[in-house]
């Protein structure tokens, strides 16, 4: 920054615009054609770019009458100045604070992260000087574990669930634990694979489990049955149970019966997650982890099913196995059953065309009117993308394939139209809606205005304060913390037009009687209303995905 003195310019008679012209001048290079040295050719050119404030100082402006250079230095102050300020920072309303954001490595653990600086937070508190402290004004590590305990809540229940489910339905408590004992140690073998392989214990890993506890005790639970019929089959021939070496050859018999057959069908469901792991980018990051921990689980299971399920057979199901028609459920569904059992089968024509109506009644709510021309596009779609398909073939299959994409669009449009004066009955045309991510409430807000294009810094700083100030006495609101305009930087740069506020809640027991998030965005935008200023609520983390 050059602070001219007025003064020293009218003593020495030199104009403003002299100045800056000398300036401009003394910080450039300058070309020199070339210069032939040894039958070859070398560019010369006049290095002249200024490096420091010293170069600054010695950049001549003019010649007084004695010949004497007036230098810079002799009319203006050379100073690092400051930089122009473009961004903003409030916390809770009552004045401007300074801030930072912590940027985590790319694939490093968000929740360890967190702790670790934390962890320096506090030992960076304990030099401050008095006055100066560090807030946290958002992190992740509330929603993280909040997530991953409700998750595990959900894998205990679910977990109770199947125990509960086992006992009624086999009505024998050593043979529900044969079938039980196969989750935790399938879900204890996948944890051990998943500690190996560096997978975390997040959302989308716990899910995978979620998914694959209910078929994980499938094969145990068939195979148990089938040792209850052969056992029951065993008494009812012979008068008394198998004892001693009859009892494992009768379990051996029934566990062979079965075994491989559930062995493979156990193996079916886990290789079906395989086309997962060929997801890339953002969508393979969040959903590898599922698939994964789920095809752990199932393949433990399998293993299990064959392996340890028919030793703790042998040794847990013995004595007296009560007969089927001696479970009072069993005997209820049976009852149930049997009569639509015997009416499919005396009519299999019907039941199914029947089938056929309910699957083609599906494609309408799920696909929307189009979705019946859906199946045409499938075929032209795979044939031209075979390896190895002649380019005639393919172009004329994509052609093919786009008439029935604009076909499925007319007939959803017309659809529309003759249907619009009744709702419920047009939005047969969409079908089920998709989105990337389902909605999350995440437990904080994010206040997003935007503002009419060329707002200065002063008003930018009023309107941060004020609307902070009026958030902030929203009851459910514990801090916020807002800013406008970026750094200068090339990382997220942003207008002074755009506003971002974070806005911590409370727990939620500690929220007004029927209160949900939606009713605090309602009262928010309520309460914050500037002309000229557009209002959006939206999640922290969500409007980032987006």
């Amino acid at each position: 920054q050059v602070v001219v003195d007025p003064e020293k310019l009218r003593a020495y008679g030199i104009a403003l615009s002299k100045v800056s012209a000398a300036i401009r001048a003394a910080n450039r290079e300058v070309g020199g054609s070339v210069l032939e040295i040894a039958e070859a050719e070398y560019m010369v050119r006049t290095r002249g770019y200024l490096r420091g404030i010293e170069d600054l100082e010695h950049v001549p402006i003019t010649v007084t009458g004695m010949g004497t250079p007036v230098l810079l230095r002799d009319i203006a102050r050379v100073q690092i100045g400051p930089e122009m300020r473009r961004v903003v920072a409030d916390l809770d309303g009552e004045g401007e604070v300074a801030g930072g954001i912590v940027v985590m490595r790319y694939g490093e653990n968000a929740l360890a992260t967190i702790n670790r600086v934390k962890a320096k937070l506090e030992q960076l508190r304990q030099g401050l000087p008095p006055g100066v402290e560090i807030i946290e004004t958002y992190d992740r590590s509330a929603l993280i574990k909040r997530a991953v305990d409700n998750l595990q809540d959900k894998l205990i229940e679910e977990f109770v669930v199947v125990t509960l489910v086992c006992l009624v339905f086999l009505f024998h408590l050593r043979s529900a634990f044969v079938a039980i004992v196969t989750l935790p140690l399938g879900i204890l073998a996948s944890f051990i694979v998943m500690q190996h392989q560096g997978i975390n214990a997040n959302i989308m890993s716990l899910g995978g489990i979620a998914i694959a506890i209910g078929a994980m005790v499938d094969a145990a639970i068939v195979m148990i049955e089938n040792a209850h019929k052969h056992l029951e089959r065993y008494h009812h021939q012979y008068g008394h149970p198998p004892q001693g070496r009859e009892h494992w050859e009768v379990i051996t018999r029934a566990a062979a019966e079965v075994g491989p057959a559930l062995f493979f069908s156990l193996l079916i469901i886990t290789l079906s997650f395989l086309p997962v792991f060929t997801l890339e980018a953002q969508e393979g990051r969040l959903f590898a982890p599922l698939a994964f921990t789920k095809t752990y689980a199932m393949a433990a299971s399998a293993g299990l099913a064959v392996t340890l399920v028919p030793v703790l057979m042998g040794y847990f199901i013995r004595g007296r196995i009560p007969a089927e028609d001696r479970n009072p459920l069993n005997v209820f569904l049976i009852w149930l059953y049997r009569p639509l059992l015997n009416a499919v089968m005396r009519l299999p024509k019907v039941t199914l065309l029947v089938a056929l109506l309910a699957v083609l009644s599906l494609v309408v709510p799920i696909a929307g009117v189009g979705g019946f021309l859906a199946p045409l596009k499938w075929p032209l779609q795979l044939a031209s993308a075979i390896p190895g398909t002649p380019q005639t073939l393919a172009d004329e299959a994509q052609q093919v394939s786009e008439r029935v994409e604009r076909a499925q669009k007319q007939l959803a449009g017309d659809w529309r139209r003759t249907f619009r004066d009744m709702p419920w009955l047009a939005r047969f045309a969409d079908g089920l809606g998709s989105e990337f991510m389902p909605e999350l409430d995440e437990g904080d807000l994010m206040y997003m205005p935007t503002t009419l294009p060329g707002l200065s810094i002063g008003k930018a700083q009023e309107l941060l304060q004020q609307t902070d100030r009026l958030i902030r006495q929203h009851p459910e609101v514990r801090q916020v913390f807002g800013k406008i305009g970026r750094a200068d930087t090339a990382t997220d740069p942003a207008p002074l037009t755009m506003i971002e506020t974070v806005i911590q809640l409370k727990p939620r027991d500690q929220w007004r009687p029927g209160m949900t998030t939606h009713k605090i965005i309602e009262e928010l935008d309520a309460a914050v209303r500037y002309p000229g200023v557009t209002n959006a609520w939206v999640m922290p983390i969500k409007t980032r995905i987006d």
